[in-house]
């Protein structure tokens, strides 16, 4: 498997989370979640889309890793048998090759609360503030002058 990504742009949201150090099931699942926390951010504030729309790409996605690590999943297992490899005696192998339930846990920030909670704790994120120019009591005036407009005589 080729890891060289020489040819990822170097501003991208990959060029930057590929520095993540996944020595473990759990680091690689933080990593993941920071992929899907950014991927679910440019589609809300690059892209505009609908939170309806977003849910339904994450769902989506949610079930293409699924399949993607049950048929890889699967295949290592049954390779290993045939190769006279039991992964029952070996506990960082049963994590590794059940990695699909880990990985389905990297989903649990499809909310809007829990993506932004996670940015905030994960990514840095600082949420705008809104700032109100008048009196919270102030009526707001507009002076409009009413004119008629001059006839052409």
């Amino acid at each position: 498997m080729n890891n060289d990504c020489s040819d990822i742009d170097p501003d991208s949201d990959a060029a930057v989370l590929h520095t993540d150090d996944c020595s473990s099931l759990s680091d690689m699942v933080v990593s993941l979640q920071r992929h899907l926390a950014l991927f679910m951010l440019k589609l809300r504030e690059k892209h505009c889309l609908a939170r309806n729309v977003r849910n339904s790409a994450v769902d989506d996605l949610k079930c293409v890793c699924s399949v993607i690590t049950t048929t890889l999943c699967d295949t290592v297992r049954k390779q290993l048998q045939e190769a006279g490899i039991s992964a029952d005696n070996n506990e960082q192998l049963q994590q590794v090759l059940n990695v699909e339930y880990s990985i389905s846990g990297a989903f649990d920030i499809s909310s809007e609360y829990k993506l932004t909670k996670f940015c905030k704790e994960n990514l840095g994120m600082i949420e705008a503030k809104e700032h109100v120019l008048q009196p919270p009591n102030a009526k707001l005036s507009v002076n409009v002058s009413l004119t008629r407009k001059p006839s052409c005589r």
